[in-house]
């Protein structure tokens, strides 16, 4: 486990986008495992076809690619603090704490299970996150939603269906109602996408 205090100072991106190669200096340093990075790598480019559909049938489009892209390449950051729902929320705090565009950083933020409603991070959530976080974890933005539909279609670095992600889940936890919640959730996503397509 990689100390906070690494990640604090370390990075400074003033509010931007970083390039790829600094994302991945920084995802390195900070001690990111090479198969997720790989795992990042295959979001980006399932996110990155996602924005291509919708600016062929709209050019004029009101999606930032570039925002899907690093946020994709980030998404699970906060790997490097848990391997639990809170990781999309440790995740921002440390692309907080490094300064990075907003909108990078909330699309870790809300990439887990398609969103978290209050309630689920109350029921869900460990006790010190449940603690810290006020506000849902809904993706709202078309490039928060676009990242965690992407990151629904990869299995480390294979890509899946939404189906056979959601099979895994419901193997291993069983078809709880939080989970049938969170595939419900990123069906709305999916019809809010495909609504641009």
């Amino acid at each position: 486990m990689v100390e906070t205090n690494l990640h604090k100072n370390t990075f400074d991106f003033a509010g931007k986008i970083p390039s790829n190669d600094k994302i991945f200096e920084v995802i390195t340093k900070w001690g990111l495992p090479d198969g997720i990075k790989e795992h990042c790598v295959v979001v980006k480019d399932i996110a990155l076809d996602i924005v291509a559909g919708i600016k062929k049938h709209d050019p004029g489009a009101k999606v930032d690619a570039r925002v899907v892209e690093a946020g994709a390449l980030l998404h699970d950051i906060g790997r490097v603090k848990s391997h639990g729902l809170d990781h999309g929320y440790k995740g921002y705090i440390l692309l907080k704490e490094a300064r990075i565009d907003e909108r990078v950083a909330r699309c870790a933020l809300v990439h887990v299970l398609g969103g978290f409603t209050l309630e689920d991070i109350k029921q869900e959530f460990p006790a010190d996150a449940k603690e810290e976080i006020k506000i849902p974890l809904i993706p709202e933005s078309i490039e928060e939603k676009i990242v965690c539909f992407a990151d629904k279609h990869a299995v480390g670095t294979m890509q899946v269906t939404m189906k056979r992600r959601f099979s895994r889940w419901f193997k291993k936890h069983g078809k709880t109602p939080f989970l049938l919640k969170s595939r419900y959730r990123i069906m709305q996503i999916e019809k809010d996408i495909k609504a641009l397509l």
